[in-house]
């Protein structure tokens, strides 16, 4: 219960007030978005004519999630929990992509 109430807990970071379940759902999602913004590139480069519809869905189910949610207005989000997680997923999604054509030229 004590590591409930310590995640929970308000605290000054930056020059926001938050917790670190916002902070971690925030970042989260901000890095599934630029995940999945890369996976698409990869499903089109595979030309699977099945999974491009729905990797386009599941980005676009995502970008709703940032699109539909409350305006970064601190310095915190603006500079840090969008831009940050957002281009490491793009990169990993980029690396995804290497390894998944790869293994499609081996085979």
């Amino acid at each position: 219960m004590k590591i409930k109430e310590y995640l929970k807990r308000k605290r000054k970071i930056y020059d926001t007030d938050t917790d670190y379940v916002e902070l971690a759902g925030h970042s989260l999602a901000n890095f599934l978005h630029g995940f999945t913004s890369s996976a698409i590139i990869t499903v089109i480069a595979l030309d699977n004519l099945y999974l491009i519809p729905m990797a386009y869905y599941i980005h676009k189910r995502i970008d709703s999630v940032i699109l539909n949610r409350t305006k970064y207005e601190s310095k915190l989000g603006k500079n840090i929990i969008f831009p940050v997680p957002s281009t490491m997923g793009f990169f990993l999604g980029y690396l995804f992509t290497k390894f998944m054509l790869s293994i499609l030229k081996e085979n």
